[in-house]
């Protein structure tokens, strides 16, 4: 019981509700935020990768779509049949190109969605 006279309920980090003054526990179904963080760090639910190992697998990306997109359509044919395939698909060599106008276009669109939001 607090000064007032009323009872005090206490809150357990696990989401149970107890009451102080000989009363029964009851099971709360909103758990606190700080816990659920904790369990997705703990129990490992998103395993982070080593930064290191981040760098390294992009830069690999990074130049594996500068082979396909720009090195492949200079170098002659290898004989090696995925070499070769990557080599004569046209699909990368119009990536770069057609993604500058989607990317200024959906900029744009983002800015103007913004300015919206914040003046009305």
């Amino acid at each position: 019981m607090n000064r007032r006279g009323q009872r005090v309920r206490s809150r357990s980090p696990r989401g149970t509700t107890t009451l102080k003054e000989g009363g029964t526990s009851k099971k709360s179904d909103m758990k606190p935020i700080h816990d659920l963080h904790a369990r997705i760090l703990d129990e490992s639910l998103f395993s982070p990768l080593p930064p290191m190992l981040v760098v390294v697998l992009c830069a690999l990306g990074a130049a594996a779509f500068l082979y396909a997109a720009i090195i492949s359509k200079l170098m002659p044919a290898t004989g090696i049949w995925w070499l070769d395939a990557i080599r004569d698909d046209l699909y990368y060599c119009f990536l770069i190109p057609l993604m500058a106008p989607v990317s200024i276009f959906f900029l744009i669109w983002n800015w103007y969605g913004k300015k919206l939001f914040r003046h009305n």
